[in-house]
């Protein structure tokens, strides 16, 4: 029960750092991708 939690964060701290990751890679490919994944 003690490690559910801690799995969640990590979890949570892989999305994160996933998001990123794309946001970054559009950010980068804003050129060439048109921007319909992003509301901004």
């Amino acid at each position: 029960m003690g490690l559910k939690p801690r799995l969640s964060t990590t979890a949570f701290y892989s999305i994160l750092e996933y998001t990123k990751e794309v946001i970054v890679s559009n950010k980068n490919n804003e050129s060439q991708v048109s921007v319909q994944n992003l509301p901004n």
